[in-house]
């Protein structure tokens, strides 16, 4: 029989590379419970991981999607709002101007005395 030693290194690099593999492993699993979401998808889901991922990525854009057009909407609202009162200003300003246009007209009649007819 024949007997093989394993040398002190290799069991010092073994008990090295087995400690960082822990030390991976915690920090995805303190992740995992602070998030409350499995950390690897793609071990967790098997060959449905792609669709998984899509299916988040598609929502999270459709969310961001619909907050945009929630503030999009609040301001073509107020600018609805704004220029609903313009049009009434304006049409405010246009009923005086026509008022005093008619006023200045009545006025500039009754002070031009009547043109005799030209005679020839």
């Amino acid at each position: 029989m024949k007997t093989t030693s394993v040398s002190s290194s290799a069991m010092s690099n073994a008990m090295r590379y087995s400690q960082s593999r822990m030390q991976v492993e915690l920090i995805k699993r303190q992740k995992e419970m602070e998030t409350l979401r499995v950390a690897d998808l793609g071990l967790a889901l098997g060959a449905r991981t792609s669709q998984s991922v899509t299916f988040a990525r598609d929502l999270e854009r459709l969310n961001t999607i619909v907050d945009s057009n929630k503030l999009i909407s609040s301001r073509l609202s107020t600018t609805q709002d704004a220029l609903g009162k313009l049009g009434d200003a304006a049409q405010k300003l246009l009923t005086a101007v026509s008022t005093a246009s008619v006023v200045i007209r009545a006025r500039m009649s009754r002070a031009m005395p009547a043109k005799p007819p030209c005679s020839r």
